[in-house]
């Protein structure tokens, strides 16, 4: 061999050995499958055309027709796609493909947000690959904007000012408006058109047919219409006292804003006060009326509570005397003690140094030489 043979022969040895280097050096990955395929089998890769559509499903039918027969067609099947996008197709298949029995797969792929896609692939082998591009469907924004308590959806999906539901353009989607327990619909809008509220939908509305074309906003306006609710009235302190007692009303309201109020009907007197955090003071005996209202002037039903056994006045002692009127080792004394209110609890002689009680109005005791004090 000549010396320029063996050269280009050096050469040749080295770029062989420098491209099974780098060969050697890349990783396992580069020599995999083709992405959106599973090696071994039939597959459908589903795809927006650059992204793999995760959620597809995938509906086929597989028929088998040998020359001269009639084509046998396999029971409908549906697979669904993974995150890489790939469906496999395992059942219906045959277990080989034959030279004169042609292979035919009917499929109608389906995503959320994409238009349907319907074709047939002929199989050349029991593992294709069928490659779906899918179109999106443009889609619209629906907005809300919501007054008092209620919520609307669209489709199933809650919408409001805060939450835009996006809807494929040109379809029909079902808009249901729920009023708030104790509220009504006052007003509804769609699309800048006006519905009309009465009796029938006032408590909820729902439309099945509405079609959005274009971006659309939902108004409506919810109102209170139910009054708050009264609990419990209680006076404190309970039984007979010398103060004032404080009157407390528990009460509820759907829309969590009222406000109670009350007013003596005692002496006829009809001008309502505000009870300051639910509470105030009777200051006189008798019948309290007492109601609430929220702030959409829904009023309770009107509770009355009559406040009682409250005595300001002290007890009289109507007469004290005794006898002998003479000079005596001992004298009998006597003491009456009246109460035009709560009556006479007790009542409490005796001398500077000691004091008795007695539980009646009227008391008689033996004295010594002392001054007695009732």
């Amino acid at each position: 061999m000549s010396n320029s043979s063996r050269r280009i022969s050096d050469r040749v040895l080295a770029v062989i050995l420098s491209v099974l280097l780098i060969v050697g050096m890349l990783p396992t990955s580069a020599f995999a499958a083709v992405p959106g395929t599973h090696e071994g089998v039939f597959t459908f890769t589903i795809t927006d055309g650059e992204n793999p559509i995760e959620g597809a499903e995938v509906t086929y039918t597989v028929t088998t027709q040998k020359d001269g027969a009639e084509p046998e067609i396999s029971a409908e099947e549906k697979v669904s796609t993974g995150e890489d996008g790939v469906a496999e197709i395992v059942n219906n298949l045959p277990a080989a493909l034959e030279s004169d029995v042609a292979v035919t797969v009917n499929y109608t792929v389906k995503a959320t947000g994409y238009t349907d896609v319907t074709s047939v692939h002929t199989a050349t082998s029991l593992t294709d690959n069928v490659a779906v591009t899918m179109n999106a469907i443009p889609t619209v924004d629906v907005t809300a904007t919501v007054v008092g308590k209620g919520s609307i959806a669209v489709g199933g999906t809650a919408v409001d000012a805060e939450n835009i539901v996006k809807v494929p353009e040109g379809t029909v989607n079902t808009i249901v408006v729920t009023p708030g327990a104790g509220y009504e619909i006052s007003s509804l809008s769609i699309g800048g058109t006006a519905v009309v509220i009465d009796d029938s939908n006032k408590n909820g509305y729902t439309d099945t047919t509405y079609q959005f074309d274009v971006a659309t906003v939902i108004n409506v306006t919810f109102v209170d219409v139910a009054a708050p609710v009264i609990s419990l009235i209680e006076a404190a302190p309970n039984g007979w006292t010398n103060a004032d007692k404080t009157v407390t009303v528990t009460a509820s309201d759907n829309s969590d804003s009222f406000v109670v109020y009350y007013y003596f009907t005692a002496d006829g007197e009809a001008t309502a006060q505000e009870a300051e955090n639910g509470s105030f003071t009777a200051a006189r005996l008798g019948n309290y009326t007492v109601y609430a209202v929220d702030a959409a002037n829904n009023k309770s039903v009107e509770q009355t509570i009559d406040v009682t056994q409250v005595d300001k006045v002290a007890p009289i002692v109507d007469s004290i005397g005794g006898d002998p009127s003479s000079w005596a080792t001992e004298a009998t004394v006597t003491g009456t003690v009246s109460d035009a209110d709560s009556g006479v609890s007790k009542v409490v002689f005796g001398t500077t140094d000691a004091f008795e009680a007695a539980n009646d109005a009227g008391v008689t005791f033996n004295a010594v030489d002392a001054t007695y004090s009732f």
